[in-house]
C-alpha cells in the first residue's frame, strides 16, 4: 500500500510538471509565433477552456490562467473572439481559494482593463469590487493576490482614470490603506513608486497629516528591502 501511494504520488508530480513545461510552451509561442494565435483559438482554445471549470484541478486552473495572461501581455488576446470568456475566467478565478491561481487571474484582470480602456467600461463595475476584496487582508498565502490586486488598481487608475463610479480619491485611499504589500517584487515595486510619485507630488491622500503615520508604517516595513529598489 506505502509503495502503491509512492507511485501515485510520483505520477501526481510529472503530470505537475509536465503543465507547468506545456503553459510555458504557450507563453514562448505567443511571444515569438506571429501565427500561433489563430492556432490557439482554433485547436487549443476548447481545452484551455475545459480546464478552467470549477471541477478540475488547481494545477490545471494555474496553468490555463497563466495561458491566458501570456496571451493577453504578448499577443493579440485582446482582439479574440473569446476575449469575454478570458475575462470571465479570470473573473471567476480572481475570487478562488487557492493563492497561485488568484495571484496570476488578478494579474491578468489588470494587464487586460490598461490594455483595453473599452474592455475596461464593460466590466467597470465587476472588476472593481474584484480589485476591492482582492486587496483584503486574509493568510499571508494570499500577499501575491493582494500585492496585484493593488498593483492593477493602480495601473488601471494611471492609464484610464476614475472607475468603477468611485472618485480617484476614493480609489486612492483604498489602494493606500491597502500598503503595504509585501510579495510579488515586480508588481510591488509598481505600487512603491507609485506611492513615492504621489508624496513627490504632494497628493492630499498621502500627504496630509492624518496620512503621515500609516506612511511612515508603510516605509518603515519595505525600505531597504527588495521591495524597493534604487530609486
Amino acid at each position: 500500500q506505502e509503495g502503491d501511494d509512492g507511485a501515485f504520488m510520483t505520477h501526481i508530480q510529472i503530470e505537475d510538471m509536465m503543465l507547468t513545461q506545456w503553459g510555458e510552451m504557450f507563453g514562448y509561442l505567443f511571444k515569438s509565433q506571429d501565427a500561433f494565435p489563430e492556432i490557439f483559438e482554433n485547436e487549443f482554445w476548447p481545452v484551455i477552456g475545459d480546464m478552467l471549470t470549477e471541477d478540475k484541478p488547481d494545477t490545471y486552473h494555474q496553468v490555463a490562467v497563466g495561458i491566458i495572461d501570456d496571451y493577453i501581455e504578448h499577443s493579440c488576446g485582446l482582439q479574440s473572439p473569446n476575449i469575454d470568456a478570458f475575462v470571465q475566467a479570470l473573473g471567476m478565478h480572481g475570487m478562488g481559494k487557492q493563492p497561485a491561481v488568484r495571484h496570476s487571474a488578478l494579474y491578468g484582470v489588470g494587464l487586460a482593463c490598461v490594455k483595453s480602456g473599452e474592455l475596461l467600461r464593460q466590466y467597470e463595475k465587476a472588476v472593481f469590487d474584484l480589485l476591492m476584496a482582492g486587496m483584503n487582508r486574509e493568510s499571508s498565502l494570499f500577499e501575491g493576490a493582494r500585492t496585484n490586486a493593488v498593483s492593477s488598481t493602480l495601473k488601471i487608475l494611471l492609464e484610464h482614470g476614475a472607475f468603477g463610479g468611485e472618485s480617484e480619491e476614493a480609489i486612492l485611499t483604498r489602494a493606500f490603506e491597502a500598503m503595504p504589500v509585501e510579495a510579488d517584487k515586480g508588481e510591488a515595486r509598481i505600487v512603491y513608486r507609485s506611492l513615492l510619485s504621489l508624496v513627490a507630488n504632494q497628493h492630499p491622500v498621502v500627504s496630509s497629516p492624518e496620512a503621515l503615520p500609516h506612511l511612515m508604517e508603510i516605509f518603515g516595513a519595505v525600505w531597504g528591502t527588495h521591495f524597493t529598489d534604487d530609486e
